[in-house]
């Protein structure tokens, strides 16, 4: 028997399999057999494999394992220094005696593999964070860094060149179907009521050129028609004659001119 429990702790990779023999209160356990490994010495001394009838130091929580497998609901209990957890099953009963079967689990051999699974789980999820950062990055960059590029550098070319074609065409290259796209589409249309505005301002200051040069040569041609020469009889110290005409504006529409009249009188 002790044989094929040593087999079974090997082929199981546990640490213990052993089984006891309480009462109630079950207060108290004893050892019938346990398991041991190549090596080690079967004697009553810390450390070493416990031989038939050593009695088990029972801790509050090893005796409500007891209780609760013996009631159908087997659990695990840390020993007496924490370092190994049993696991209790009953096996049979002997008049007011109970016979359980115990398991027992090194510690850190079970914890080894939580941590080295929680610590896989982490470098894949820091991985995943990691994909999932530099793809919202780039989605980041062509959604909207790009295309607000584009956008600027046409601001840029409109500013100084003032090729409102051009900008418009680029500005309908971008293909966005965000906030950015409204963005471009608004000020493709600013572009084209600039220029249109930019047009009606040439044309508007042609005209007011052509205006301003017309009523220029007009006001001259009205000067050129106003007697200019004073004083106008230079022979004729007796009077003196003098006048001048300012428009309100460029051109005036009032005229003069002056006449010497000469007169005899007859006597009768």
């Amino acid at each position: 028997m002790i044989s094929r429990i040593d087999q079974i702790k090997k082929t199981q990779n546990i640490s213990y399999v052993f089984g006891v023999v309480t009462e109630k209160p079950y207060d108290h356990q004893k050892v019938l057999f346990i398991s041991a490994g190549p090596g080690d010495i079967r004697g009553s001394e810390k450390g070493q494999v416990y031989p038939i009838g050593t009695e088990l130091i029972v801790t509050e929580e090893r005796q409500n394992a007891v209780l609760n497998a013996i009631s159908g609901e087997p659990q695990f209990s840390y020993n007496e220094d924490e370092k190994y957890f049993d696991y209790y099953y009953p096996f049979c009963s002997i008049d007011s005696h109970d016979v359980l079967i115990v398991i027992s689990m090194y510690v850190p051999k079970v914890e080894m593999p939580f941590y080295d699974s929680m610590a896989k789980l982490s470098v894949m999820t820091i991985g995943f964070m990691a994909l999932l950062a530099a793809i919202c990055l780039a989605m980041i960059i062509m959604v909207i860094l790009l295309p607000l590029k584009d956008v600027q550098d046409n601001i840029s070319l409109f500013k100084n060149t003032k090729d409102s074609s051009t900008v418009v065409e680029n500005l309908s290259k971008i293909s966005s179907h965000n906030e950015i796209a409204e963005l471009s589409s608004d000020f493709a249309s600013m572009v084209v009521e600039l220029n249109a505005y930019m047009i009606r301002n040439e044309e508007t200051a042609v005209r007011e050129e052509h205006n301003k040069t017309e009523l220029a040569l007009a006001n001259r041609i009205q000067s050129a028609m106003l007697p200019n020469v004073f004083p106008s009889y230079p022979d004729r110290t007796d009077f003196d004659i003098y006048a001048s005409m300012t428009p309100a504006k460029e051109v005036g529409g009032d005229f003069y001119d002056f006449f010497r009249l000469m007169m005899s009188i007859c006597a009768w």
